[in-house]
């Protein structure tokens, strides 16, 4: 219900120095800033708050990085979709522990933490984005490996008896 105070009314015109409104708002979100989307490539983002849908049993997690709001979206409906949203519980840093058999999560506890994924903007003619959440430690290595930093190449052992290759046997896929 909407009512007000006023000191002069002209024609359809409320006019006042002074206004002053009664708004219930009671059950009303806010709208916050506007979704934005990301350039593709490795990102963290702070945990800005959830959304869940009974109707659909969608979960919306909405998340900042760099000042843009964005959201994931999670089918909570389907057992296939849950390992996406164990994903980005880990990545929250949610022991795996907690994460075996039936939980109950605390989503709205999340909030303020911070999540580490790949995002791959959605195309130029629709579509979605795409999220893939990983721990902090792995985010780390991929931001290692992407920046070119170099890694130690470590060579697996010949298994089952097989002796290792040597560099004759595969010289053929060098050459030009």
């Amino acid at each position: 219900m909407i009512s007000s105070r006023t000191t002069q009314t002209i024609g359809n015109f409320i006019m006042s120095n002074s206004l002053v409104l009664s708004i219930d708002f009671t059950g009303v979100a806010s709208s916050q800033a506007p979704l934005g989307f990301l350039e593709s490539g490795l990102h963290s983002a702070i945990i800005d708050g959830f959304t869940h849908y009974d109707d659909s049993n969608r979960l919306y997690a909405y998340m900042e990085t760099n000042g843009i709001r964005h959201r994931d979206s999670f089918n909570l409906g389907d057992a296939k979709f849950l390992r996406y949203v164990k994903d980005f519980l880990l990545s929250a840093g949610v022991s795996e522990s907690k994460l075996d058999g039936a939980q109950e999560v605390p989503f709205g506890k999340l909030e303020g933490r911070t999540v580490y994924f790949q995002y791959t903007a959605p195309q130029e003619d629709g579509g979605y984005p795409k999220y893939s959440f990983y721990t902090e430690s792995r985010f780390n290595a991929l931001q290692g490996a992407a920046s070119g930093a170099k890694q130690e190449i470590v060579k697996a052992p010949a298994t089952n008896g097989a002796k290792a290759p040597t560099t004759d046997e595969f010289d053929f896929l060098l050459e030009n």
